[in-house]
């Protein structure tokens, strides 16, 4: 039971770019299918300096899609992307676009009391990586200033993803994962860990509570809008509810929420990220 639940769950931080990672992968045959709904507002930004600036009220909408399939018993296709992003600010027009859409397979390397997994995806980048919101007000006569708000980073990412877990009880589990992301077009590459630990109530609803911590290798380069990911660096720490309205079909909310305890906070909008969701499963 609680291997089934933990390759069915996943968390949204910063909107898609990662899911919940476990040594677990879904029999074949069977399969889990996701769609949720991810909001993100905060006038909170830490630049690549990590300094705290206050600024027009930032806020990110998104409607994710996320998938899984077991080809066979140690061979799993993923696929996880948002279907339609919304950013603004306050003080701007909005954006819309599809984003980057992340495919791939997971392998398991270990079965058993501990499995292991590793996973090799890529996103794919499906929108244009300059989008631009004009300000809704003129600021200088005969100009109309614009900030840049893809949906897209614009470049191919590559992540390598190693994973393992463990069924404490019938009722617990823990799990832990470390990945690698290549970026292409001379952007900075990634490394990102964390872990996630469970315990189901009531048969019916999980409780799930994950710790994960990002940053980029290297300088970053200038002069990229900070949707890009570049020189970003975070922890994020998040709570999952997972409720079974019956065999087939899931709830969950999650919660996500950004600090300095591993990696201090560097180009990003931290604040209080929430995800809705509803899945399928069979």
């Amino acid at each position: 039971m609680i291997s089934r639940i933990i390759t069915s769950v996943f968390v949204l931080f910063l909107f898609g770019s990662l899911y919940g990672q476990s040594g677990w992968l879904k029999p074949k045959g069977s399969g889990y299918a996701q769609l949720s709904a991810a909001f993100l507002s905060s006038d909170n930004y830490y630049n690549t300096d990590g300094n705290q600036l206050t600024t027009n009220e930032y806020q990110s909408y998104a409607l994710t899609a996320y998938a899984e399939y077991g080809v066979t018993d140690r061979f799993n296709l993923l696929l996880n992307g948002p279907l339609l992003r919304r950013q603004s600010f306050s003080s701007t027009e909005a954006t819309y676009g599809v984003g980057d859409v992340r495919v791939g397979g997971k392998y398991a390397l270990l079965s058993g009391a501990w499995p292991v997994s590793l996973a090799l995806e890529a996103d794919i980048p499906l929108s244009p990586q300059n989008q631009f919101a004009r300000n809704k007000e003129q600021l200088t006569p005969g100009i109309i200033d614009q900030i840049n708000l893809p949906a897209s980073d614009g470049e191919f990412n590559f992540w390598g993803t190693l994973a393992a877990s463990r069924s404490l009880s019938d009722r617990s589990f823990v799990s832990a994962f470390g990945a690698f992301n290549v970026r292409t077009k001379g952007l900075s590459h990634q490394v990102k860990a964390g872990v996630e630990a469970g315990y189901r109530f009531f048969d019916k609803l999980y409780v799930m509570g994950q710790l994960s911590a990002l940053r980029s290798l290297g300088e970053p380069k200038e002069g990229l809008s900070f949707v890009r990911g570049e020189g970003v660096a975070y922890t994020a720490a998040g709570i999952t509810l997972f409720y079974e309205i019956d065999e087939h079909f899931n709830l969950l909310v999650s919660g996500t929420t950004y600090n300095d305890l591993v990696f201090s906070r560097k180009n990003i909008y931290s604040g209080a990220a929430l995800n809705l969701g509803v899945a399928y499963q069979w």
